[in-house]
Order: structure tokens, then sequence, then C-alpha cells
């Protein structure tokens, strides 16, 4: 909440507040050759047209957390991508991506955040 409070203050209101100083001061505008005042203007609306892509984004995220909305469907896995479990003997690893040999996933092994897990 907090996140979407400050990139609203932050990204939305004073991007859209540097607009107003721009056109305030469009006579120091005029006085830059016009190949560097497109690029300049493009790259600031193309700019702000992100910051406003991006703030919709986060209130819908926001939305969704706060009132419980649908969740995105899950895909359906098909028989060829489920992951058979390895015969149970003591000390066995289970298969991890169509891996068997537990070395192997010890060089796999990412943190938690990169979505590989310690088996």
């Amino acid at each position: 909440m907090l996140m979407m409070i400050s990139f609203f203050i932050f990204r939305v209101c004073l991007y859209t507040y540097m607009a107003v100083v721009i056109y305030r001061s469009s006579e120091g505008l005029f006085t830059i050759p016009v190949l560097n005042r497109i690029l300049f203007l493009s790259g600031y609306f193309g700019g702000a047209g992100l910051q406003y892509f991006w703030f919709a984004k986060i209130l819908r995220g926001a939305y969704k957390t706060l009132i419980g909305g649908p969740s995105r469907p899950t895909e359906k896995l098909l028989k060829s991508d489920t992951v058979a479990e390895p015969e149970a003997s003591p000390g066995s690893t289970y298969l991890v991506m169509g891996i068997h040999k537990p070395e192997m996933l010890r060089h796999m092994a990412r943190s938690e955040m990169e979505g590989w897990f310690i088996v």
C-alpha cells in the first residue's frame, strides 16, 4: 500500500507537475534545436505513458489484494509435464525438473527468490 502511495506521489503527480513546468517555460524550450526538442518531448511523454501504465497495474494489484478478487487461473499440467516420484529408497532425492542425481541438484540449487530450492 505504501508503495502505491509513494508511486502515485513521486511518479504520477510529480511527473504531471513537470509537464506544467515545461509548458510554462515553453519559451526556453523553443530556444533549443528542433531535433533536441523532439527527442526531449518524445522521451518525456513516453516516460509519462509508462508511469500511468504501471500505476494502473499497481492499482489493479492493490484492488485485487484488498478486495480479494480472482487470481489468474493456473495452467493445467499436461501428462508429459508431470513429475513422477522416484522409487522410494532411504536418502533418495525427489525428481526436480527431471534431474535424478542429487549432486546435479546441488550445483543447480539457487536461492528461493530465483525459484530454485535445495532438495
